[in-house]
């Protein structure tokens, strides 16, 4: 029986369709098979966030970055998982990542939020993860780096993303195993070359070069790139280069590079940074002093913070106070950021003071706050100053005194459904049946999209 070609047509179609991508990463589904994987090979672990469906970018990282030949064959050298917060099908696996299924990327998601969650997310107190993002661990867990998405052209950002991929692959290799005669696998007695870290090599001295080009996206790469090197003369270099500038744009962007990659030699000078005529660098400042979390850091802040009139500015100190100052409990900072929940001109200033105080969560640091917090939670209407002392309460509270108060509020909002759901999470989150706030804490961080300083994090 003969059957014309052209009624083949379709069905050719529908079975090309329903093949799976050529180029296609083997996705690995389970977090502790993942790492033991990784032990058993001595294979790096590459985490991959992509959450955000119908955004661009992280469209562009999961259909072409994630798809690339070249991408695929390196991936195959690592162990690789992919997290998301979305679920795009009810079973079988994931339309969108394939291999695994939506619910282990799901299960990975909340795997990596418990362990590592505060280093991933947009600060230590925002319940959202940033997406895109790129982490790679050694087979026994340690965290080597992780990198954000910045704006540029997805082959620049591919590029960075491979770079770091190898260099994953070297540091694994360096962590190898000693057998357990506790003699070196090798034979070889010629001692391995080394490398002078207080000596600039010709591939950092370009990307210093780089450093101070007039594209962003150069600049902020080759910046990530000579802070990742461990390299003292590359390090030196880039401190240098924020004392020298009178770029504002240049001096942002190393006061970013020095928080993120947490250079504490960047103290001092991010410290002096406080004191510049432009409100947008003394915002930068701020926070890469929150990233460093200094005691130190705290008088200069507080000399700032007392007479700053940048919106911004004044509320990235007022969070630098509160990384630098709970966790020694610093009386200060405490009495300063209590009277600001109270006095503070904007809401938006009373609102990220109250969440700065959940710093304050040791035995002493709560003796100072928490008391005050659950006055003023009872006390105040203003919803936003209200939410950032539920959410700083339901972190370092006491069951004992906090939930009644939670409680009354609870009574308070029962014609909210929105806010009645929040004190609910809150009231979730003390007892410890839930670990973070997810979507109903995301008002708390809205200011971030607006400010330079953080809306890139």
């Amino acid at each position: 029986m003969r059957i014309h070609h052209l009624l083949l047509l379709p069905l050719i179609a529908a079975l090309a369709a329903a093949a799976p991508p050529e180029n296609q990463v083997n996705w690995v589904g389970d977090w502790d098979k993942a790492f033991a994987e990784a032990k058993a090979t001595g294979k790096p672990v590459m985490i991959c966030i992509n959450s955000k469906d119908g955004e661009s970018a992280n469209e562009r990282t999961a259909k072409t970055v994630y798809r690339s030949t070249n991408f695929v064959l390196l991936s195959r050298k690592l162990v690789m998982m992919v997290l998301s917060v979305r679920s795009h099908a009810l079973s079988g696996t994931c339309p969108r990542f394939g291999k695994v299924t939506c619910r282990q990327h799901l299960q990975c998601w909340k795997e990596l939020s418990t362990q590592h969650g505060d280093t991933f997310r947009a600060s230590s107190m925002s319940a959202e993860m940033i997406s895109p993002q790129h982490a790679w661990f050694r087979p026994d867990g340690t965290l080597l780096w992780r990198l954000e998405y910045e704006t540029r052209p997805a082959s620049g950002f591919k590029g960075e993303l491979m770079t770091r991929m190898n260099k994953a692959l070297k540091a694994a290799a360096e962590k190898k195993a000693v057998p357990e005669s506790g003699t070196p696998e090798s034979r070889d007695d010629t001692p391995a070359p080394t490398i002078d870290k207080d000596k600039m090599t010709p591939e950092l001295e370009r990307e210093l070069e780089r450093a101070q080009s007039a594209d962003e996206a150069s600049r902020r790469a080759a910046l990530a790139n000579l802070l990742s090197a461990e390299n003292k003369a590359a390090t030196a270099a880039v401190m240098k280069l924020l004392a020298d500038t009178k770029s504002i744009e240049l001096k942002c962007d190393v006061l970013r590079a020095l928080g993120k990659a947490m250079v504490t030699d960047a103290r001092e000078p991010a410290e002096a940074e406080l004191k510049h005529k432009d409100g947008l660098v003394r915002s930068f400042a701020a926070v890469c002093l929150e990233a460093l979390g200094a005691v130190e850091s705290v008088k200069p802040l507080l000399k700032q913070a007392k007479r700053e009139r940048d919106r911004d500015g004044l509320k990235n100190m007022m969070r630098a106070l509160g990384a630098c100052g709970g966790p020694a409990a610093n009386e200060d900072v405490a009495k300063y950021l209590l009277k600001a929940v109270t006095s503070a001109k904007q809401n938006a200033h009373k609102k990220h003071a109250a969440l700065s105080l959940k710093h304050y969560g040791t035995d002493e640091g709560k003796k100072l706050v928490v008391k005050k917090l659950e006055r003023l939670a009872a006390k105040t209407k203003a919803y936003e100053t209200r939410g950032g002392l539920i959410y700083t309460l339901a972190h370092i509270g006491n069951v004992e005194t906090t939930l009644p108060v939670f409680e009354k509020i609870k009574d308070d909002v029962k014609n909210s459904r929105w806010a009645l759901g929040f004190v609910r999470q809150a009231i979730r989150r003390l007892k410890g049946e839930a670990s973070d706030f997810g979507r109903s804490g995301r008002f708390l961080y809205a200011e971030d999209r607006d400010d330079p300083a953080r809306s890139d994090n």
